[in-house]
């Protein structure tokens, strides 16, 4: 069994030992900086990466790093930092787990895709929370091995102005600088998230759709076409609330397509471990927006309905 370093300097729990969850931990437990925990719902796979910790897979190399990990929060005890890597449909639930941890003097950053976690933190954690948004690569190889696919740019900040907890923001993002995840933090976190909510309105559906990486979907006419159009809705509902998301949306979300290229993304992982999907996180998110605002937003209808017929054939 592992024990944490001596005189850590922070406790960090990480919420969903997913590839994201598994990434930020093995990186950071290998600075032997922090007390890093994973916190589980499934008491096998806790008890695994307890004991054999993380395999984190970087340019064909492989490291084994321990960690902790724990069924219970109680097993945790006062977390500093809080990192939520759960699915955006199980926000709502993993707050209800975390908050023995939660505290005015610590916090939570929440990694979701899209924007439906927004108002669910906002009406249910009762301490100071930020949201992140990363481009950084990650795929599961199996429990607790995880491949690095790429590094990018990790963007945190207050959605609400936060000033009295600002110097846990620019603590918590130097935790991720020191373990090397270029990090920043924005007082515009709002716009980041859109910026990145756009791009997956026009990638993550249609992978699923086209059973495809990223940067096939615009070898196709058809797939370059329902991709276009799918950021168009996106970016006349931004500007419809006010929401700046670049000067060529569609050019930045093709970009992604071709720097991301043989990346197979998170939606389209799902569907082929049969689990659920993000799509009323992203796609789903952006149709009930538009409703709100009076605005059309056929292709993204079509695209939750494709997704959610092939969920049905393996969900029901």
């Amino acid at each position: 069994m592992f024990s944490p370093p001596v005189g850590a300097d922070m406790r960090i729990a990480i919420v969903g030992p997913g590839a994201l969850g598994c990434f930020f931990a093995a990186r950071m437990a290998q600075q032997q900086d922090h007390e890093v925990w994973l916190l589980d719902h499934l008491k096998e796979r806790a008890d695994l990466l307890d004991s054999a910790g993380l395999k984190l897979i970087e340019r064909e190399k492989t490291f084994s790093v321990k960690v902790r990990a724990a069924l219970c929060p109680e097993e945790i005890g006062r977390a500093d930092l809080i990192i939520f890597c759960v699915k955006s449909h199980d926000v709502s639930s993993a707050i209800e787990r975390v908050r023995p941890l939660a505290a005015d003097d610590n916090l939570l950053i929440a990694f979701q895709n899209g924007i439906a976690h927004h108002r669910v933190l906002q009406e249910e954690y009762p301490g100071p929370w930020a949201l992140g948004v990363t481009a950084q690569g990650a795929a599961l190889e199996g429990p607790g091995i995880v491949r690095h696919g790429g590094d990018g740019a990790t963007i945190i900040g207050f959605a609400s102005p936060e000033e009295r907890f600002f110097a846990l923001l620019e603590k918590s993002a130097q935790i991720f600088e020191d373990a090397g995840i270029n990090t920043e933090v924005s007082r515009k976190i709002r716009i980041h998230v859109w910026r990145k909510f756009v791009v997956n309105v026009g990638i993550n559906a249609l992978s699923v759709i086209l059973n495809c990486p990223n940067g096939k979907i615009c070898d196709s006419p058809l797939g370059r076409e329902r991709l276009a159009k799918a950021v168009a809705e996106a970016v006349l509902v931004a500007s419809a609330k006010d929401i700046e998301v670049g000067a060529d949306p569609l050019a930045m979300t093709e970009n992604v397509c071709k720097s991301t290229s043989i990346n197979i993304s998170s939606m389209l992982q799902d569907v082929r471990l049969k689990k659920k999907t993000e799509i009323e996180a992203i796609n789903g998110a952006l149709v009930r927006e538009a409703r709100m605002l009076g605005i059309s937003v056929p292709e993204n209808e079509k695209l939750v309905r494709e997704v959610k017929a092939i969920e049905a054939q393996y969900l029901f």
